[in-house]
């Protein structure tokens, strides 16, 4: 996890996260990349079976804005379920936000005891342990994309950007 945090004359900004991916590549959501070492990698899902586990539940990390609507000093962690595609669409519509979820681009996922992602944790992880032939290894699955301004409503799934569905993009265009 690393946080991608500016340095203006008023202080930080442009808050968000991203997942160190190899020794040269953040994995991030797009809107938080501005052109301006000792770290490990995330697992990503390449192998063909990875991609295709269903995980029930999944782990979130970030420095973003907490139930204080401040920013977190700290690394924090929460632990989500999965959410279909066609029920958290139902849940956008129920509470009237024009959102169109792009199965398999996208996926979704919430937390209970409003827990969830929220501003500033764009572009980080969504995880969980999954076994990598045969070992147990923490894997990316999804970036934190969308629902900051909605986080934390136990009606409203937080929308993840699905990294299987965007592999073979990745290791097309990763140089070691």
């Amino acid at each position: 996890m690393v946080v991608l945090r500016y340095q203006t004359k008023n202080g930080p900004a442009d808050n968000c996260g991203g997942s160190l991916i190899n020794n040269r590549y953040v994995l991030t959501a797009a809107h938080c990349v501005k052109t301006r070492n000792s770290v490990r990698p995330i697992c990503l899902p390449v192998d063909e079976k990875v991609r295709e586990t269903h995980v029930p539940k999944y782990t979130i990390t970030g420095w973003g804005t907490t139930e204080k609507q401040t920013v977190s000093p700290d690394l924090l962690q929460a632990f989500i379920s999965h959410v279909s595609i066609p029920e958290c669409q139902q849940k956008m519509d129920e509470n009237f936000l024009s959102v169109t979820l792009a199965d398999p681009w996208q996926m979704c996922a919430k937390g209970a005891n409003r827990t969830d992602a929220c501003k500033g944790d764009s572009g980080g992880p969504l995880g969980a342990t999954v076994a990598v032939k045969g070992d147990p290894k923490f894997v990316q699955f999804g970036i934190v994309s969308a629902g900051g301004h909605f986080c934390g409503m136990e009606s409203v799934p937080g929308i993840y950007t699905r990294v299987p569905a965007y592999m073979n993009w990745i290791v097309a265009n990763i140089r070691p």
